[in-house]
């Protein structure tokens, strides 16, 4: 099956759709046929827009109908009959413990039949997104016209003003519209996607965004990269890709396959490098730096543990608050930025910068983190994930004219070993940040400190254990290395800055690699207090596998099973939602 599969010219009528509603009233040859079209549901004929766990969710017959429609006229008819509101008509009583909060019945608690109508609004509006793309360029052409005005000179597409009228944006706009639309009808496949609420408008455009400076033969086999594994991933049984890592995607394939043209893009982008000030009200202001996006990330990590060194039970600062003043105060050198309400104006304020030379060698103008670390005590006020002062190198010649002891944070690079050694270019990855080029890995590599992830042959992280709650820094280093990110599906906070979840819960669940994962504060609350269900599950088999594989072993008779033995290619996970939802992920090798 692949991502554009159509729906076959007769659709299957009510009656064949609503499986398992009336079991009270089918005959076995009935029971056969229904098992057939569920089958090649599964298989063959699954909408795109859909995932395949969705038909063990509880909805209503009239939802499971529009389970069998591609997004498209008979998609949209049918979702608009289907009754809407903020309560559905189904009790779904069954579906939630009792005393529990009912889905479907509760403000903020969707059931299935509700996350399921959502889904196929989504892929109606992706649909018809594709349509008025391609009727934009059937407006104004495929290429730019160029209308030579006497005594004027030129005028670029003229139907631009007239298409803003009646579109109701103003000209800028539309030819922003013009240009995005063109981009995207210039690829067929990568629209196709959206037609068929593969993925959406928003997400082809940062697919088409990745393609500048590239000669339309290189466009042409970086969207055919991406389209074949957005596919590959849509019949793998897995979730599909949310915006961002269909984005991911592109920026992969395209520093895999260009990097020549990635190299070139890379240099006139950092040549715009600048730092500006966009002043804001009530005397405020904005100061934005255009900087690369590693240089952006070691800055922000770096206030990020100072800050945490400066955690006092007295200080009433947020976090933000800390780290703005922490940066006014390294590059003032002085307390500008830490003279908030929070402090009293004759309170002497805590700086981070030294006042001369002699200071530095006394250790003088020291912030109270690091003269807490070098005495050996313990940080307070630490939030959870954050790079701590404690865990890092030691910087004797601070930047910025800081003092000596400021922490050095640690940046983890994920490259295979041929890249570090220049054999090949193959890009590396910054768990946080994504996708990097091979000369920068090679750069940051020889600059910081080594942890060695002994790795199996399938790329898998080798687990370690450890008998306590808490998991050591080395089994802690082994999840974050084999799981960049949040374990919440389509969530990308980085593993660094994540709590470490017992997936089953301790002590009945061992402080394991195999049984740690990383959940961002948000998700580890929903997992603990909101109805979200994690439990560890066996990983599919990779996609394309199909004789005795994952893919064929979910059929009616078999909905329940588990993969066939040998599926446990690395640690998994299920998730089920609070509306009923089924669904399963695994951790990705780094560098695909």
């Amino acid at each position: 099956m692949s991502a554009t599969t159509t729906m076959p010219a007769a659709a299957p009528p009510p009656s064949c759709v609503d499986v398992g509603s009336h079991p009270e009233a089918v005959d076995p040859a009935r029971e056969e046929r229904l098992a057939r079209l569920l089958r090649a549901w599964w298989m063959d004929e699954r909408p795109a827009w859909t995932a395949q766990d969705w038909w063990d969710a509880p909805v209503r017959p009239e939802v499971r109908g529009l389970l069998w429609l591609p997004a498209g006229p008979l998609l949209a008819a049918a979702v608009v009959a289907v009754p809407r509101g903020v309560s559905c008509p189904d009790p779904h009583v069954a579906d939630s413990p009792p005393g529990a909060r009912s889905p479907g019945h509760t403000p903020g608690w969707p059931c299935a039949c509700q996350v399921v109508l959502a889904a196929a609004w989504e892929a109606c509006a992706a649909w018809c997104a594709a349509g008025a793309t391609v009727s934009l360029v059937d407006a104004v052409g495929p290429e730019p016209v160029t209308f030579d005005a006497p005594l004027s000179g030129q005028v670029i597409d003229p139907a631009r003003e007239e298409l803003a009228l009646a579109l109701r944006v103003t000209p800028g706009s539309m030819d922003n519209r013009i240009g995005a639309a063109r981009a995207l009808v210039a690829h067929p496949a990568l629209l196709h996607l959206v037609e068929a609420g593969a993925i959406s408008s928003w997400a082809a455009r940062l697919v088409v965004l990745e393609l500048g400076d590239l000669t339309p033969e290189q466009s042409t086999e970086v969207v055919a990269d991406v389209c074949e594994r957005i596919s590959r991933r849509l019949t793998s049984g897995r979730r599909a890709w949310n915006s961002a890592e269909v984005a991911r995607a592109a920026r992969m394939a395209r520093r895999r396959i260009c990097p020549d043209g990635d190299q070139g893009a890379r240099e006139r982008a950092f040549s715009r490098r600048r730092v500006q000030v966009f002043p804001d009200r009530n005397g405020m202001a904005s100061l934005v730096a255009d900087l690369d996006e590693v240089s952006a990330h070691r800055i922000h990590r770096r206030l990020s543990a100072i800050a945490n060194g400066l955690a006092d039970p007295t200080d009433a600062r947020t976090k933000d608050q800390m780290r703005a003043d922490v940066l006014v105060d390294l590059l003032l050198g002085a307390s500008g930025g830490t003279a908030g309400a929070e402090h009293s104006s004759d309170e002497p304020q805590p700086s981070c910068a030294p006042s001369s030379g002699a200071d530095v060698e006394r250790g003088a103008g020291r912030c109270p983190g690091a003269e807490r670390e070098a005495r050996g005590e313990s940080l307070r006020g630490a939030e959870p994930g954050d790079p701590s002062p404690a865990d890092e190198d030691r910087n004797p010649v601070a930047d910025l004219g800081a003092a000596r002891g400021t922490p050095r944070p640690e940046v983890q690079v994920i490259v295979s070993l041929e890249t570090l050694l220049g054999l090949t270019d193959d890009p590396a990855a910054i768990p946080g940040v994504g996708p990097v080029p091979a000369d920068v890995a090679r750069t940051l590599a020889a600059d910081g400190r080594w942890n060695a992830w002994v790795t199996d042959a399938s790329g898998a992280v080798v687990a370690t254990g450890s008998r306590g709650y808490v998991p050591g820094a080395a089994l802690a280093r082994l999840v974050r290395a084999r799981e960049p990110y949040c374990r919440m599906p389509g969530c990308r906070q980085a593993a660094i800055r994540c709590d470490l979840d017992h997936t089953v819960p301790y002590p009945r669940g061992a402080t394991t690699a195999a049984n740690l994962g990383p959940l961002c504060r948000r998700h580890h609350v929903l997992k603990t207090h909101l109805g979200w269900e994690l439990s560890p599950a066996p990983a599919p088999l990779p996609a394309g596998t199909r004789a005795g594989g994952w893919a064929q072993a979910r059929v009616p008779d078999d909905a329940g099973a588990e993969p066939p033995a040998g599926a446990d290619r690395a640690p998994g996970w299920r998730w089920r939602t609070p509306a009923g939802f089924t669904i399963r992920d695994h951790p990705e090798h780094p560098l695909e």
